[in-house]
């Protein structure tokens, strides 16, 4: 699916795709210093734009390693000071996926507002909305 959505788009936006194959298991024992795959991650996402998370649907909701990235990059970028911003604060996120079943992967789309509501990102709900499904994003502050 990645590769179709960047072949249409081709030269009308740079897209990059994201290696955190060695991301470490988030802990909070080792969340400070941080560890240089999530300085490099952090970074990398702090530069684009938006993102474009596109996953398969295991067991009614995303794989554990995506979900592990997205908490990594949910906490502050300051330790432990949860007013500071997360490096994913302000980014436009859309949400593609596939399952083996005509839902095409709406568990996922559904459960990423509620795990990561209380972050400052703006989901882009339109397949949600075509599945009939309205997500209203709340704002922790």
């Amino acid at each position: 699916m990645a590769n179709v959505a960047k072949e249409i788009i081709g030269t009308r936006a740079e897209v990059q795709e994201l290696d955190y194959g060695d991301l470490p298991l988030l802990n909070q024992d080792i969340e400070q210093p941080e560890p240089a795959s999530v300085a490099r991650i952090r970074k990398e996402i702090a530069q684009a734009d938006a993102l474009w998370i596109f996953t398969p649907e295991y067991n009614m909701s995303y794989p554990g390693h995506l979900k592990n990235l997205l908490d990594w990059l949910s906490r502050p970028v300051k330790f432990m000071d949860y007013g500071t911003p997360t490096c994913i604060n302000g980014k436009p996120i859309a949400i593609c996926g596939a399952g083996g079943k005509a839902a095409k992967a709406v568990k996922p789309k559904v459960l990423f507002p509620y795990h990561y509501g209380q972050t400052d990102v703006t989901i882009i709900p339109s397949e949600l909305k075509e599945c009939g499904i309205d997500v209203r994003i709340r704002h922790y502050e």
